[in-house]
């Protein structure tokens, strides 16, 4: 953990309250606390570490763009990860699941990939599941860097997205070409950061969550 070693010559170690994105840790949650630091996670979901956390509801709507998938008639629904190490990927891949299992389809171990929440790594990891005998005819990507990655696999392969594999991303994102707009859960980023400045001005501090709501976008599911 590279924290500790920098953290105290940063200019950051003058701040009283620190705002927390991206693969947070929980040691480095512990150790910024152990400094007298009041902090706010966003999207933080591992359990046992005690912070003020503003949260999309991640596993809610994760099920329910699989729901979604599953009541279009797919049974052969694969889902590509990101780092298993990091609680939000984790927290997504636990709604696919829920979504699998409430709907008695059987999760097939080939068809869930973990990787690294790059368009690269959707790419290959796409390639890899469109590599197996029995092919998912729709694939959940842990966000929409990986849905892009994924799509250009597909595209390569000689797949219509849309048609003969469907896609879905997270994050509702910009894409550097409309080919890419495919279904994918808004995270309403203008409200979440609206929030998040809210909790950062508060005088009293206690270790809570704020659970923020998502909303899916369905787009080109032929």
């Amino acid at each position: 953990m590279r924290v500790p070693t920098k953290f105290t010559k940063s200019v950051l170690n003058k701040a009283d309250k620190i705002f927390l994105i991206g693969e947070i840790r929980g040691q480095t949650i512990k150790y910024l606390q152990s400094l007298g630091k009041c902090l706010v996670a966003y999207n933080f979901f591992e359990k046992d570490v005690s912070v003020t956390r503003v949260n999309n509801d991640e596993r809610k709507q994760f099920k329910l763009m699989t729901e979604y998938l599953i009541g279009q008639g797919h049974t052969e629904i694969a889902c590509i990860n990101g780092d298993n190490l990091f609680s939000e990927s984790v927290e997504r891949y636990m709604g696919f699941q829920d979504a699998m299992i409430t709907s008695d389809i059987y999760i097939e171990s080939k068809f869930v990939k973990w990787g690294d929440m790059t368009p690269e790594s959707g790419y290959a990891l796409t390639k890899e599941l469109m590599s197996l005998k029995r092919k998912p005819t729709a694939i959940v990507c842990v966000n929409d860097g990986v849905a892009m990655g994924a799509y250009d696999a597909l595209e390569e392969l000689g797949y219509k997205v849309g048609k003969d594999v469907v896609l879905s991303g997270h994050d509702n994102c910009y894409v550097p070409d409309a080919k890419y707009l495919v279904s994918t859960i808004d995270p309403e980023y203008e409200k979440v950061g609206k929030k998040i400045a809210e909790v950062l001005k508060r005088e009293t501090w206690i270790d809570d969550e704020i659970v923020m709501p998502c909303k899916l976008i369905i787009r080109n599911m032929e």
